[in-house]
């Protein structure tokens, strides 16, 4: 989860004590990842909720637009360097520019901006 505090300032958590209507403040672990089991331990936080001005949940990731993004920069890199360079691989007459330089360019660059995308997370305003 995320907050949005009245200072303008944003935290960013895992709840460690669920939140309810009857509830005063949201206990948290700070960061998406890494150890933090129950309230005792150190790096646990407390926020009252009067200072807390937005809640957001995590909703995916952006690997989707990641990997569009990827095959099209990488296609165009391709087509770029094709148009550049004198090979006969990318000659499109012969029928290698598709099957040869484009689509495994395309793949590959679908891929690494998958996992790109995959490291960025879509936040959506809490219910």
């Amino acid at each position: 989860m995320r907050l949005g505090l009245a200072g303008g300032s944003r935290v960013t958590g895992r709840l460690v004590v669920p939140y309810g209507p009857d509830s005063s403040s949201f206990v948290y672990c700070p960061g998406l990842y890494g150890p933090c089991q129950g309230t005792s331990t150190r790096r646990v936080r407390t926020v009252p909720t009067a200072e807390v001005v937005l809640v957001e949940t995590r909703r995916g990731s952006r690997a989707t637009r990641g990997a569009v993004v990827g095959a099209l920069v990488s296609a165009g890199g391709a087509a770029v360097f094709c148009a550049l360079t004198d090979t006969g691989g990318c000659d499109p007459a012969r029928g290698g520019y598709f099957s040869y330089v484009l689509l495994p360019a395309a793949l590959a660059g679908a891929g690494i901006g998958a996992l790109i995308g995959a490291t960025i997370p879509v936040w959506v305003r809490a219910p």
